[in-house]
């Protein structure tokens, strides 16, 4: 045990040598974030279907949130990260969400001078938003595992990239309906899980985009598709005092209609150590994941890392008061949160991704708030 503490730590600590960058990937969780996106074994919130169906056996009793809300961002897009704060930036966003803009001017209809006003002030920026509302529900109806779940949610993701007189643009929509479950065998030792996945996504690639353009919207311009998979994973939990637990999932590739990209398939491996005290809950993971090099064949953009400390608590999975600490392909992430239970959770995540092999990463916030029972 001591030796497995020590390789972990090391890692955790040494592992900031490797140089790595993230990819675009639908579902991230704001606990997962904070723990280097690990989650394959230690996923123990509502989010647990994005990681290993499987995982959800270490929800003890039941998970409803009602909605759960996250909104990410880096520093150019920080006017994006509440329709509270009115700015051009704001306006553009909802205008190529399909929204309505109650206040003010969306890029799409101001005029040339307007939009060259909107390039002078934010030239040479990459703005980037994304934000998800979701329904969670998860059943534990067998406290050795069995347990059910379901997940509905809907993510917009904004990135942009503004030069002097022209814009760069991606933008997705993701909805996302899936169901899962997980089967403790005999004892409980072993947990195997399965889940389906529906996914309907349009997606909007614009580039040299001037000011006298017309802006385009993502849903009236953007290409719709929609595809069905499914996951296969694995829990084994160790019968030591420390809860030493390996795990594995297979994710399907997804095929999007309507000439999208498929979403790739992935195979993960996970091993995590959980130790509860009376005043401390302690998790340490580590993730291996896209073992089929659909993604990358260097092995340092695998390596997913997470440590989280959880004061005061009051089950196994939630305390008071929680710091997360991570390592995600060589960038580093960190996380708080305050929890009343199941009913009110608040929290912060700061972590770094960058969307392609050559990019450069960038430093990104994601709130959170989630309300439930």
């Amino acid at each position: 045990m001591k030796k497995i503490l020590l390789l972990l730590s090391s890692l955790l600590f040494f592992g900031v040598s490797l140089e790595a960058a993230e990819f675009r990937r639908m579902g991230q969780d704001y606990r997962a974030l904070a723990m280097g996106n690990t989650g394959i074994v230690t996923a123990s919130n509502s989010n647990a279907l994005y990681y290993n169906p499987a995982a959800m056996a270490l929800i003890t009793d039941y998970w409803f949130d009602f909605p759960s809300m996250e909104s990410s961002y880096n520093g150019d897009g920080l006017p994006l990260s509440s329709s509270l704060i009115p700015s051009e930036l704001g306006d553009i966003i909802q205008s190529i969400s399909g929204y309505a803009v109650p206040d003010g001017w969306a890029l799409s209809t101001a005029t040339v001078g307007q939009r060259d006003t909107f390039f002078t002030n934010y030239a040479n920026t990459t703005p980037y938003v994304k934000y998800a509302l979701g329904l969670n529900a998860m059943f534990n109806i067998q406290t050795k595992g069995t347990t059910m779940g379901f997940n509905r949610a809907v993510e917009f993701t904004h990135d942009m990239t503004v030069n002097a007189t022209t814009l760069d643009y991606y933008g997705k929509k993701d909805l996302v309906h899936q169901g899962g479950f997980s089967l403790p065998i005999g004892l409980g030792q072993l947990v195997i899980g399965g889940a389906w996945r529906y996914v309907e996504r349009t997606e909007l690639t614009a580039t040299g985009v001037t000011s006298a353009s017309a802006f385009p919207k993502l849903m009236a311009d953007g290409v719709t598709g929609s595809g069905v998979g499914y996951d296969i994973g694995f829990l084994w939990r160790t019968a030591s005092k420390m809860r030493i637990v390996w795990g594995g999932v297979y994710r399907a590739p997804i095929v999007l209609s309507g000439g999208l990209d498929p979403i790739p398939e992935e195979a993960a491996l996970g091993m995590g150590i959980v130790h509860n005290w009376d005043s401390m809950n302690l998790t340490l993971a580590i993730d291996y994941r896209d073992l089929t090099n659909q993604l990358s064949t260097n092995s340092s953009r695998k390596l997913h890392m997470g440590a989280e400390f959880g004061f005061f608590p009051f089950s196994d999975n939630q305390a008071f008061y929680t710091l997360r600490y991570g390592y995600n392909q060589g960038l580093w992430s960190q996380g708080v949160e305050a929890s009343m239970g199941k009913g009110l959770i608040l929290g912060l995540t700061r972590y770094q991704e960058s969307n392609g092999v050559d990019a450069s990463p960038q430093g990104r916030m994601a709130y959170y708030f989630n309300i439930g029972f």
